[in-house]
């Protein structure tokens, strides 16, 4: 099968799939045979990244909601997403209740576990 064939049967774009799961296969072989050098490499990006980019994920999230809240109070926050009759499935307090269980559920998942001296 080659690669013209394989790219008319399916929408994958091979060019750009195929150096991915290379890289991702050869991580994970890395990280297979290699347990102690990877864990020391993530460590020491993530310190780097941690000290260096901070700033940059703190600005990502803000100019994110601020995009956010502007097309939420313009006139695009009032388009509907479906057909012009539909009514919503849940009330806006079902909707707050499911949000906070499910803040809550990922809460409870993760959290340190606490000890009971």
């Amino acid at each position: 099968m080659t690669l013209s064939t394989l790219s008319r049967q399916t929408t994958f774009c091979w060019p750009v799939v195929l150096p991915s799961m290379a890289l991702v296969l050869a991580l994970l072989l890395f990280s297979i045979f290699f347990p102690n050098d990877t864990e020391q490499f993530f460590s020491i990006s993530k310190a780097w990244i941690t000290q260096y980019f901070s700033w940059f994920y703190s600005l990502v999230v803000a100019v994110f909601v601020i995009f956010l809240l502007g097309i939420a109070l313009s006139r695009y926050g009032a388009i509907r997403l479906g057909p012009d009759d539909a009514e919503p499935e849940f009330k806006f307090s079902s909707w707050i209740a499911m949000l906070f269980a499910a803040g809550m559920g990922v809460g409870l998942m993760y959290c340190p576990k606490i000890k009971k001296d």
